[in-house]
């Protein structure tokens, strides 16, 4: 059921946001989902990237934004935007971090209930180094029966701790 839950979020979010500016962004899944490391309480993140930077920045209105305001806060309130009114999400809020974090976007899916985060931020630790860091921690498991039961083991031991809220 949560498999088939992740799958209709999935596909409510990438719709919503191909349909933001002609499919000048993408929404890859990222994190634990990502990875294939999921639990029945892992939430589903996004890494939002531009399929091709000169163009996205013109059709999000980037550009102009970058004049008077921050373009990753510009560009998050529109994907907050377009994820309530086109994403059918609900509780959407934009998380904006001072910190090394990136900012996002938090919603939780209507009909399934499943809570996803969307990031943005470009550069170095962004959202590009969040597609990467899935990528291979999927392959790792691929690689290697032992991997995913010990990550599995060690964010289990983390989060009985309150070390970490994975």
């Amino acid at each position: 059921k949560q498999q088939c839950e992740r799958q209709m979020s999935t596909a409510s979010v990438r719709k919503a946001i191909a349909g933001m500016c002609n499919n000048k962004f993408q929404a890859f899944v990222v994190g634990s989902c990502g990875a294939g490391l999921m639990t029945c309480s892992s939430d589903l993140d996004f890494a939002l990237v531009p399929t091709d930077l000169h163009s996205a920045e013109e059709a999000s209105g980037l550009r102009a934004a970058r004049r008077g305001e921050d373009s990753e806060k510009y560009l998050l309130e529109q994907v907050a935007s377009v994820l309530e009114r086109d994403g059918g999400m609900r509780d959407v809020q934009v998380v904006e971090t001072r910190s090394k974090a990136p900012s996002l976007v938090k919603c939780v899916d209507q009909k399934s209930g499943m809570h996803c985060d969307v990031v943005m931020r470009h550069g170095s630790g962004g959202a590009i180094a969040s597609i990467d860091k899935a990528a291979l921690l999927h392959a790792f498991g691929d690689a290697s029966q032992y991997f995913r039961p010990l990550v599995l083991l060690v964010k289990h031991w983390a989060k009985a701790r309150q070390l970490v809220d994975a």
